[in-house]
């Protein structure tokens, strides 16, 4: 937003002077040089935003900006309960949980590591094809 205001404040100061001194070719680069910026940064807001209207071309509008905080704040776990059912509220408590909670998840159950539902031996049948050369 910085860089905007800069490059806005610099092609207003162009435009400012007389049209005899105007830097024409200055002012193409740095119209470019937004036009560029507004584009990325309304592609940011789009896909922040996630909403249908976003697709048909909407500016960044206090609307726009809205609809994105709005979104953060749905998106955003303000509390969880733990393994036993106790409140937790801490931002770092509640990331200590979820990460806890997914070990417990994806912890093996064996002590060496192997993968208990999955066969090592391959069985192949006698007449087995499916690696052979087709006959001509």
């Amino acid at each position: 937003m910085q860089q905007l205001d800069n490059i806005q404040n610099q092609i207003r100061d162009i435009q400012m002077l007389p049209i005899q001194v105007q830097d024409h070719n200055l002012e193409a680069s740095l119209i470019a040089q937004y036009e560029e910026n507004m584009t990325k940064l309304t592609e940011f807001y789009r896909q922040r935003a996630k909403k249908q209207w976003a697709t048909r071309g909407d500016q960044n509008t206090s609307f726009f900006h809205h609809a994105v905080l709005k979104r953060r704040r749905k998106n955003h776990i303000f509390s969880i309960n733990d393994s036993q059912s106790n409140p937790v509220h801490d931002p770092d408590d509640i990331t200590k949980e979820f990460v806890a909670y997914f070990q417990s998840i994806f912890r093996s159950s064996t002590s060496n590591n192997e993968r208990p539902y999955l066969s090592t031996s391959i069985y192949r049948e006698a007449r087995d094809y499916t690696n052979s050369i087709p006959d001509k």
